[in-house]
């Protein structure tokens, strides 16, 4: 491991310097690489200290360009459905790409994220593809089919969310316009006032 130590500059910085090195006893999977790179640095002085460990592999990529991975902003090819459907799936640029779990705010079905964000649209392909795949997620249908109709058969719930009638829909399950940008499973029927009211103005449909 490389211990970088720091010398004390003005404003409470630290200029960095490598003092020695030898190999991590921590393994791979802990740290994506074979061994880990750590600094301390002193905050506001001595007693409060940061410790950071980083991947040799990171390092080395980021000052050598020698990552071996496709970048994320590479995108997945679209896939065409036995209905002739085309499904975009966009790329790995969203904030938990590769993590099992599909975040795209597109999609719906129990392959999903419990907490999707609309940061993460088209941004999340490689799971997302997998699941769909796989058949556990769908995309979500769109306002033209859906029925404005069809809200008054929904259950709705109660209004215990903690963000129930903010004037937003919070409830998963929905989509459009009206909804929040951020979506919680916790707030799975939680949210009844704001979206039954949402829902009969068109502003929102079920996935």
């Amino acid at each position: 491991m490389f211990a970088v130590t720091g010398t004390p500059v003005p404003g409470g910085l630290r200029r960095f310097h490598a003092v020695h090195c030898h190999f991590s006893d921590h393994s791979p999977s802990q740290f994506g690489g074979i061994g880990g790179l750590s600094y301390v640095k002193d905050f506001e002085g001595a007693g409060k200290k940061m410790t950071l460990t980083l991947s040799i592999a990171a390092v080395l990529a980021a000052l050598f360009g020698g990552a071996k991975q496709m970048p994320n902003n590479i995108s997945i090819d679209p896939i065409v459905t036995a209905s002739g459907e085309t499904v975009s799936f966009g790329n790995d640029g969203g904030e938990y790409p590769n993590d099992g779990e599909c975040d795209d705010p597109r999609f719906i079905g129990e392959g999903m994220a419990n907490t999707v964000d609309n940061v993460n649209i088209s941004g999340d392909a490689t799971d997302c593809a997998s699941h769909y795949e796989r058949g556990n997620i769908r995309l979500a249908r769109s306002a033209a089919e859906f029925a404005v109709s069809a809200c008054a058969s929904i259950d709705y719930g109660n209004d215990s969310s903690e963000w129930a009638r903010d004037g937003e829909c919070d409830d998963p399950r929905f989509a459009g316009p009206g909804t929040d940008s951020i979506l919680q499973i916790n707030d799975l029927r939680a949210d009844a006032t704001d979206c039954k009211r949402l829902c009969e103005a068109g502003d929102i449909w079920l996935k």
